[in-house]
């Protein structure tokens, strides 16, 4: 593979910690990133030989190893990720000191395939992301396992189609996506917060990410998933603020209500716009500004590809519309790789009816839209009718549901924050706070689409201090935290919260040393108006009793996991089903 000729490179990643994935381990030649392999095998045959079979489990005395993939046909340029599910002998995900997998393909062996070569065990599932370039035909991937001295061995088919996926900008978006070296410290990368190997979400079970040059600037707000961004609608006003339209903003000349957008507060349009903002966010990427972004850009191997697609860049461009370019290239990656929106949920599935449910999913989807019982569908609408179809779980509303606060975030200590602040150079988010929120007891508060970060509307729309966007649900068992500022850390504390938030606050709020805290402890006094009090499921039932009991609990949470792509209608039993998925079986 000769460096010069390298237009549509793979990605070769390598996980170098049990709960945190980092893409480490890549060297860059001639317009690509691409894995430590041998690249004298440009010559190699474009289709490996092996069996279509797909033997994708293995078992035995000590346990069983069943393999499964996101996409199990991809174009030329695309991605998938393989998912390892390790049991022990008594069919249970496996709870012991992590596994090692070891994974394999004749293209990543050939050179024209990159794959994750090694990978451990996280309550038993292990997953490596797959890069063709180059390969094209059947290229079946083995994964191995040893369990107590039993090696176990699993093999799923991966067809590579012989056409591209990726326009020339996509490609190029892919190359930036993935290049650490667009950071200030050269650690970090699109992909260190939106991991192809965690449906695109954070890799790790941080509240937030790590950020900065040296990766230990504690992140705000959570990462949502970059996957499906690409078909958010963009920012934008309703002309209509009421279901019955009798509001109608195009004559009263107000904004009327925020939908859509991306980023936690909406601040960011749509996915390009989003794109830009890492380069130069202090806790993230972390250069000092888009004119060192060029800087950088003008000294990676793709430069040319660049130049093909956005035309002459120089030092005396204009660093903002280079950035904005890299931006739109990075979107067009997000839009063009069929990773990025799959579609392969058990959902998906049911709803093109080459699956069913089980009894439990079944129960646990109806408690989703009962509107006397979880009654999640009231903003996580699930009907194809809110968003064009297929549904993304979410009306894309905002709204202050009166988030517990974390006290684990450096910036919602008192003694703390400034100090963190000033070290990233952002002191003047304090001030933001204090105009929004004057004589509050906490220095700090996110107030979502108020500020601190967006500070377009915290003087003119003051009923939205303590909003944020409705989160998409696709993917959500795979998460390592929820919420904006990732509060908890599974499903069961997330339904907990609605079913508790004002019955039992004890159960819900609590102070940095664990005793009970004032019902909704992160927002001003003056901001909790805004909270949602009318709408189920925070409306108390007559009866008084709880919405969920302990087993509809489960029901929901097993519902929710035939969100996560990756089911396979023909080997329904390869299905990716983290832990927090098993324990919900009943």
């Amino acid at each position: 593979m000769k460096g010069s000729s390298l237009t549509q490179p793979g990605v070769g990643m390598k996980n170098t910690a049990i709960r945190v994935f980092l893409f480490s381990g890549w060297i860059f030649a001639s317009g690509a990133c691409v894995p430590k392999v041998d690249l004298s095998l440009e010559g190699a045959a474009r289709t490996p030989a092996g069996s279509t079979d797909s033997s994708f489990t293995d078992s035995g005395p000590n346990g069983s190893l069943v393999l499964g993939a996101l996409l199990t046909e991809i174009a030329s340029d695309g991605t998938t990720v393989i998912h390892a599910t390790v049991s022990g002998p008594t069919g249970a995900l496996w709870a012991g000191a992590p596994l090692q997998v070891s994974f394999s393909s004749a293209c990543a062996t050939a050179g024209i395939a990159d794959l994750e070569s090694t990978a451990p065990t996280i309550d038993g599932i292990a997953t490596a992301a797959y890069f063709p370039h180059g390969c094209a035909g059947a290229d079946p991937i083995q994964a191995k396992v040893t369990i107590n001295g039993s090696e176990l061995t699993s093999t799923v088919a991966i067809a590579v189609r012989s056409t591209s996926g990726l326009s020339n900008k996509g490609a190029l978006g892919k190359l930036l996506f993935f290049d650490k070296s667009l950071s200030a410290g050269s650690r970090q990368s699109c992909a260190s917060c939106h991991s192809p190997n965690q449906a695109y979400f954070q890799p790790d079970r941080l509240a937030t990410p790590l950020g900065g040059a040296d990766l230990t600037a504690i992140g705000f707000r959570s990462s949502p998933s970059a996957a499906y961004a690409a078909l958010i609608p963009p920012f934008r006003y309703l002309p209509v603020t009421n279901q019955q339209g009798s509001v109608n903003n195009t004559t009263n000349g107000k904004l009327g209500d925020p939908r859509s957008g991306l980023m936690w507060d909406g601040r960011a349009r749509d996915v390009s716009a989003q794109a830009s903002g890492p380069f130069t966010g202090p806790h993230e990427m972390a250069n000092a500004s888009n004119r060192e972004v060029l800087t950088k850009l003008l000294s990676r191997p793709y430069l040319s590809q660049f130049i093909a697609v956005y035309g002459t860049t120089t030092a005396a461009s204009n660093p903002d519309t280079v950035v904005g370019n890299m931006a739109d290239a990075i979107a067009a990656y997000e839009t063009e790789n069929q990773s990025f929106a799959p579609f392969t949920s058990k959902f998906d599935a049911v709803q093109r009816v080459q699956a069913s449910y089980t009894a439990q999913e079944a129960n646990g989807f109806a408690l989703f839209t009962n509107p006397r019982k979880a009654a999640c569908i009231g903003c996580h609408d699930s009907t194809g009718q809110s968003v064009n179809d297929p549904q993304l779980f979410s009306d894309f509303s905002y709204r202050a549901i009166g988030v517990p606060r974390n006290f684990g975030l450096p910036y919602n200590d008192n003694a703390l924050v400034a100090t963190r602040l000033q070290t990233l150079g952002l002191q003047s988010l304090l001030s933001n706070v204090a105009t929004a929120a004057p004589g509050a007891p906490e220095l700090y508060y996110d107030l979502g689409y108020c500020g601190p970060f967006r500070t377009d509307h915290f003087i003119d729309s003051p009923e939205y201090c303590g909003a944020f966007r409705v989160a998409p649900l696709r993917n959500t068992a795979l998460k390592g935290s929820y919420f904006h500022n990732g509060v908890f850390g599974s499903l069961t504390e997330v339904i907990q919260f609605y079913m508790n938030r004002d019955q039992n606050p004890g159960l819900v709020y609590r102070k940095a040393d664990g005793s009970p805290d004032a019902h909704l402890n992160d927002l001003p006094a003056s901001f909790q108006v805004n909270v949602d009090q009318t709408r189920a499921p925070f409306v108390r039932l007559a009866s008084g009793l709880p919405r969920l009991s302990p087993d509809e609990t489960k029901d929901l949470i097993r519902f929710l996991c035939t969100l996560t792509d990756g089911y396979d209608p023909a080997r329904p039993e390869a299905y990716r089903l983290p832990l927090q998925c098993r324990n919900a079986e009943r």
